[in-house]
């Protein structure tokens, strides 16, 4: 029995590259597929190597749209800011509002009092 060491181990049962009727033809016939095999891998290798330069370029260069992502949170922080001050603006005018209100409410039930104590004066 052998095994030939890598992704994939072969062994004498193996359908694919082995007769267990003839083993040693099986054998030969592996190792004549070897060459090809490493030629295949070689070719699949360079290959990758060429692909090499552009992802190092493309992982090395900067996140382009990282400008324009800076410039819309810088715009986002504005305008939230404006709203802050708009809904504290609002708020102010709602409680002077109720100021008045409260202010005028108790000049009108002074002038109400002032009037029923002149009234039961008289």
């Amino acid at each position: 029995m052998f095994f030939l060491e890598g992704k994939t181990r072969y062994a004498p049962a193996s359908p694919y590259f082995l007769d267990a009727s003839h083993p040693s033809r099986s054998f030969a016939n592996l190792l004549e597929r070897i060459p090809a095999m490493i030629q295949t891998h070689e070719n699949e290798i360079r290959k990758l190597e060429r692909e090499i330069p552009v992802w190092q370029e493309i992982v090395s260069t900067p996140f382009r749209k990282e400008k324009i992502i800076t410039e819309l949170k810088t715009q986002l922080k504005a305008i939230d800011k404006r709203l802050k001050d708009f809904e504290q603006k609002i708020v102010q005018k709602k409680n002077q509002h109720k100021a008045k209100e409260i202010t005028s409410a108790t000049k009108s039930l002074a002038k109400k009092s002032r009037r029923q104590s002149v009234k039961a004066s008289l």
